[in-house]
């Protein structure tokens, strides 16, 4: 496959790595993003072994490095999988996971190598990608809840068989008065727009919202107003959707994501380009409020609630840890395998871990552990450098460390977001670490240039 060719996979996977719904019920669950990703794959080794190409970017390397590391701890927890169901399990894991870091292998290789117009091309298709999903949890939460009719079923199902739910997701029912003082019951949705469930697209949407903010308040030149808008205002619209999953995972990594962003743009965030939206944002939930108060009265009181059962059930994963610890203290159960003890534990079948750390501590033990904390600093560490590579006085330096700070925000609001919800294991997580570790490598080369041209000592005529 031609390197334009694999561009537009790659695109492709950007755009479609946050919906899952679009799946079949083929080898378990076989997602759009599991064939776009397995074809990028094999077109790249392809077009490499045909031109004999065998060059390797040093990002490519250590990305490769880690990937041997995770397949090692992996592998080596098999042997404490107790039964056939644990193994089914297992291997599931170790397929998907193989697919999305062979994925992420490979388009480190190939984005480096392309540069920064690919990398900036990226960075928008999976923005993009992200807000369509927004914006489809929008029209399916307004034609279930005013319409009655299920979105999912409609345009879905007829084609994607694999969907693990469908529709909006009914938290509750309200109960309140109409004007002459009848009882009332009114439904509860929270939208799921293309993924499974609305935990796990609030924590997603943290992620184009951090980058948007952070372009937004680092542009520079004359086009920047008008740019600035746009972007703080889709911001806006994409916190408008967190808001209606009412996530509460969500609304805590977007917390952390904005915090870090209140570290170099303290005054920006401040400023008419960010107030003017949010007091739009304001305004709306304001008036929502105004209609509905009772409604969402209720809603607050049963999603700030500390005893909740759904609450404790996030506090009672992590106190599963040291028990598992205590027996597979190197590797764990073993990949996928959480769910069984916690069936053990509770009689409740089918529940993963629900946690990042908890996903890491309980399956691949504390060796599983050291290496993702590697992995994560090293993460970090790019995204830290690409902020420390722009000039302040310079508007294309003012840039960079925009992008190096969204880049690391982004990353701090997934982490915070996945405390209590998983989504770390799911390919927008990759195409993150994607978007992250490459950014320095694809701007180094300008930054070169663009420091040797400012260097350079004019030649007297002869």
């Amino acid at each position: 496959m031609r390197p334009h060719g694999l561009d537009a996979v790659l695109l492709l996977v950007l755009v479609v790595c946050t919906w899952q719904k679009l799946s079949w019920d083929v080898l378990g669950r076989l997602a759009v993003t599991d064939v776009l990703e397995t074809a990028f794959v094999l077109g790249f080794v392809g077009s490499r072994v045909l031109r004999g190409d065998r060059r390797v970017a040093a990002t490519a390397a250590v990305v490769s490095a880690f990937g041997l590391a995770f397949l090692a701890v992996s592998l080596g927890s098999l042997g404490n999988v107790e039964t056939d169901v644990g193994v089914d399990q297992w291997t599931k894991a170790l397929t998907k996971w193989v697919i999305h870091f062979s994925f992420l292998t490979c388009a480190v290789a190939h984005l480096v190598r392309r540069g920064p117009a690919l990398h900036r091309t990226a960075l928008v298709a999976f923005v993009l990608g992200l807000a369509v999903n927004a914006a489809y949890a929008v029209a399916q939460l307004g034609s279930q809840a005013v319409l009655g009719v299920n979105l999912d079923r409609t345009l879905l199902a007829p084609i994607f068989t694999g969907a693990a739910t469908s529709g909006a997701n009914v938290y509750g029912r309200v109960s309140g008065l109409t004007v002459e003082g009848a009882p009332t019951l009114t439904t509860v949705y929270r939208g799921t727009g293309l993924v499974d469930d609305p935990n796990h697209l609030g924590v997603m949407l943290c992620v184009p919202i951090c980058l948007l903010l952070a372009a937004a308040l680092g542009l520079g030149g004359d086009g920047a107003p008008r740019v600035r808008w746009a972007l703080t205002g889709l911001a806006g619209a994409l916190t408008l959707v967190l808001l209606l999953t009412q996530s509460r995972s969500g609304l805590l990594g977007l917390a952390a994501g904005l915090a870090t962003l209140a570290v170099p743009f303290r005054r920006e965030l401040v400023s008419r380009a960010t107030l003017v939206p949010a007091a739009v944002l304001l305004l709306l939930v304001a008036a929502f409020v105004a209609q509905r108060q009772a409604y969402v009265t209720q809603v607050l009181e049963s999603r700030l609630q500390t005893g909740a059962r759904g609450t404790n059930t996030h506090f009672f994963v992590y106190s599963l840890i040291p028990d598992v610890l205590d027996r597979f203290p190197l590797l764990g159960l073993g990949l996928n395998n959480f769910s069984i003890l916690y069936e053990f534990e509770t009689g409740r079948a089918g529940f993963g871990p629900h946690s990042y750390p908890v996903q890491v501590l309980t399956e691949t033990g504390l060796l599983g552990a050291l290496v993702t904390s590697l992995f994560l600093a090293w993460v970090i560490s790019r995204a830290l450098a690409v902020l420390r590579t722009g000039r302040p006085g310079d508007p294309e330096g003012r840039e960079t460390r925009a992008l190096g700070w969204g880049l690391l925000a982004a990353v701090v609001a997934t982490l915070a977001g996945n405390l209590f919800y998983l989504t770390m294991t799911f390919p927008y997580w990759y195409a993150v670490v994607l978007l992250v570790v490459t950014a320095l490598a694809v701007l180094l080369p300008r930054t070169a240039r663009a420091s040797a041209a400012r260097t350079a000592k004019p030649v007297a005529a002869d």
